[in-house]
């Protein structure tokens, strides 16, 4: 980041800029520096709103270096990350401590997801506000001083013709009115340099620091939203604050990029359904096949809303939900952190056939998966496949076991076992989808009897049936065999 910096000092607020824009669709997950092959779709950089971003290829350039010394061990999402807290300290600002681990997306959000996503260049504080609280739990002040962002870089006439010529501009203090003219006559309304012409977003663009807040004090917010949180009741405290000390400033600031930083993850998008008949969710992909009481989350949501409005999302909901039913149902108690942030759209139905397990998928590719996107253990990768401890299958989930896939006959009694799989499932199998199997003998308990069945050789699915079979993950079916 140094020598980019060095080559060119706006490097630092393009790559802040590229942090934003990824967190704010769909998480931090490096979907913003993925581009979509398939030319039916477009990828999220299509969006307008990601006019003017650029150094993708740099964090590609810093992941190379990172892989060299450290391979498969840091996300694009982290490097991206990272950078963006590099160029902040660089440029002048604070060195901010942020944490690791976030997972790479494989295929890019949408076009509609960033539209929808990410902020419109007349966005208001209101919506601001409410947008940094609900996606990544930033308090007012926090909210303020990730604003102050734009103590770096630039915009284009593009980026205020709203400002100038649709919003209502309060004339607070009375220089705001003459530098409102002046920007009227850079960017006139029949504009043909709207995309070319810039302005600087303060007046030390390549350098972090709080004039951005003595800045729009003085009326000279670029930005229509700069301007309204110099005017605003509630918000001119924070800025004068900041605008006094840039200590403050910058301790706040660290605080709020920590936690734009972390959205991501589980987001309640398997709840959703588009209604925009041109694209598919999350839900209509074939491996959500059998997916249901999803209704019982809305139940749920609605009693916590009637005690404790807009403070629980759906997707800690639906965590909190699965863990309650696997103590119900016999198994243990377990502490969720909560404070996930619910998607406004759904994942698309590719995304889902992407990122969902096959049917026939090996040992390998679930523990690579598990680590990457979780970072979890070998072991616990075995535990967590004990879930099946509860639960069905159906013959279309075990046709590629029955058929496609070399059944390793080990032990004697699994020969036997898949005999009857296919005698339930032929090959022309017209109830492929209604057949089921109970995938441990007692499948609404959740106990260890999952792995004392594998171990029998009665593993339904193809993956049950490997990890009783392979020598690294069969000590592990023991011992949880034996736990309880």
């Amino acid at each position: 980041m140094t020598s980019a910096i060095k080559k060119d000092p706006r490097t630092a607020a393009a790559v802040l800029r590229l942090v934003f824009h990824d967190c704010q669709v769909g998480g931090c997950d490096g979907s913003v520096l993925l581009d979509i092959k398939d030319k039916t779709h477009q990828a999220e950089l299509d969006s307008s709103k990601n006019f003017g971003i650029r150094n993708r290829e740099l964090v590609d350039q810093i992941k190379s270096k990172v892989e060299a010394v450290c391979p498969k061990q840091v996300s694009c999402a982290d490097v991206l990350v990272l950078a963006g807290r590099d160029g902040v300290a660089i440029a002048g600002g604070p060195n901010i401590n942020v944490p690791l681990g976030r997972k790479d997306t494989k295929i890019p959000h949408t076009k509609q997801q960033a539209d929808v996503g990410l902020p419109r260049n007349n966005v208001d504080l209101a919506k601001a506000v409410d947008f940094f609280f609900k996606e990544a739990g930033s308090t007012y002040e926090e909210t303020i001083a990730i604003l102050g962002a734009h103590t770096l870089g630039v915009t284009h006439c593009d980026g205020i013709m709203d400002r100038l010529y649709v919003n209502r501009t309060v004339s607070n203090p009375k220089s705001e009115v003459e530098f409102v003219k002046y920007l009227k006559e850079k960017c006139p309304k029949d504009n043909s340099t709207r995309f070319t012409t810039q302005f600087d977003l303060d007046p030390t663009p390549q350098t972090f620091d709080n004039k951005y807040f003595v800045n729009i004090l003085n009326g000279h917010g670029v930005i229509s939203l700069d301007a309204e949180i110099a005017r605003d009741p509630k918000s001119i405290g924070y800025v004068k604050k900041f605008a006094n000390d840039k200590e403050a400033f910058f301790r706040v600031f660290s605080s709020g990029y920590v936690k734009l930083s972390t959205i991501g993850g589980c987001d309640g998008s398997v709840l959703l359904n588009i209604k925009d008949k041109n694209h598919q969710a999350e839900f209509d992909s074939p491996k959500n096949f059998g997916i249901r009481n999803r209704e019982l989350i809305d139940k749920i949501k609605s009693k916590a809303e009637a005690v404790c409005p807009k403070q629980v999302s759906c997707a800690d909901i639906l965590v909190l939900a699965a863990r309650d039913g696997v103590a119900i149902a016999g198994g243990p108690h377990i502490k969720v952190p909560l404070g996930r942030k619910d998607t406004k759209i759904p994942h698309t139905k590719q995304q889902a056939d992407v990122g969902l397990p096959r049917n026939n998928v090996d040992l390998a590719k679930a523990v690579q998966v598990f680590f990457k996107e979780a970072g979890i253990t070998y072991e616990e990768t075995i535990a967590i496949l004990g879930a099946h401890t509860l639960g069905v299958t159906h013959c279309d989930g075990i046709m590629d076991r029955l058929y496609v896939n070399k059944a390793v006959s080990n032990p004697k009694s699994e020969v036997e076992f898949v005999d009857y799989l296919k005698k339930k499932c032929p090959k022309d199998n017209s109830t492929r989808f209604t057949t089921q199997f109970d995938l441990d003998p007692t499948p609404q308990t959740f106990d260890n009897k999952y792995f004392a069945n594998i171990l029998k050789g009665h593993g339904v699915i193809a993956l049950d049936a490997e990890i009783a079979r392979d020598p690294r993950s069969i000590g592990r079916s023991r011992d949880h065999k034996g736990a309880m």
